[in-house]
């Protein structure tokens, strides 16, 4: 992706100040409908501002696989993209949809204690917004700046579990990698796993029984195919014994894990699982 110097000089270089201007004002324009949004939904629950990780029911890494293990739910995942994607601004893979974004929206401000028990478990980056997880892991907190958090705590609600949204990666789950692997292999053992994906990328210690092929970002947007996509999971899901779906696709996976799980279909937002075993 260019700089902004870069983009400002490539718009100088192609029409001159009139086009410069019109990217200017449009640059402005999302800028203060972010923070506008931002601002919102944050005046609507100021009391929330006062949280920190000790008053919400989070789980770690290695809880969050034991959750899953534990309980017939699926997995509704929030990363930095997801937490922008909600006020308005592009990911890196996920242009803006205002369908989209709803659907997001609601998966957080529905989520509740029954959800997490019969439907789905949010994950969300709680310790590394609220917490002290980089004073514990030694890293750069700049990825995960004042607006993920004040993105995330007006949705949040005391009472009701949140995963760890990194408990699909094994470097920062709190167990040997040998164990991390172990744990996922019990977790995927005797199902029929079916990959909601551009290409599945698994190694040989993850079996997966099909494929539900969608285009590589770089063609279509996933969202673009929503229904598409997810008609086409539900009919692979009743053509099996024992189902379990994993979706990587960005922020689309977020929102349809979530509705998949909550019509009955067990599904993992698995976000790039592949790249860690």
């Amino acid at each position: 992706m260019p700089s902004i110097s870069e983009r400002i000089q490539q718009a100088y270089a192609s029409g001159g100040l009139t086009h410069l201007s019109k990217l200017a004002f449009s640059h402005l324009t999302r800028t203060a409908t972010y923070h506008g949004r931002l601002a919102y939904y944050n005046l609507k629950a100021p009391h929330k501002l006062a949280y920190t990780e000790h008053d919400i029911l989070t789980l770690s890494e290695w809880e969050t696989l034991q959750y899953l293990e534990a309980n017939d739910v699926g997995i509704a995942r929030f990363g930095d993209g997801e937490l922008t994607y909600l006020l308005g601004k592009n990911t890196s893979h996920d242009p803006q949809y205002p369908p989209l974004r709803k659907k997001v929206r609601q998966v957080l401000s529905t989520y509740s204690n029954d959800t997490s028990t019969n439907q789905y478990l949010v994950t969300l980056p709680i310790d590394v917004t609220l917490g002290d997880y980089y004073s514990k892991h030694n890293t750069d907190p700049s990825a995960w700046s004042y607006d993920k958090r004040y993105a995330m705590i007006p949705f949040l609600k005391k009472g009701v579990p949140y995963g760890s949204q990194f408990c699909f990666r094994k470097g920062e789950v709190a167990h040997n990698v040998g164990e991390y692997k172990e744990k996922l292999i019990q977790l995927f053992s005797e199902k029929d796993l079916l990959y909601v994906t551009d290409k599945n990328r698994f190694s040989e210690d993850i079996e997966i029984s099909e494929v539900i092929e969608i285009p590589p970002e770089s063609e279509i947007d996933a969202f673009y195919i929503y229904d598409n996509i997810k008609e086409r999971a539900i009919k692979a899901y009743e053509r099996h014994h024992n189902p379990l779906i994993l979706i990587s696709a960005g922020v689309t996976a977020t929102a349809l894990s979530a509705e998949l799980n909550a019509e009955g279909y067990r599904t993992y937002d698995i976000g790039k699982l592949y790249k860690m075993l």
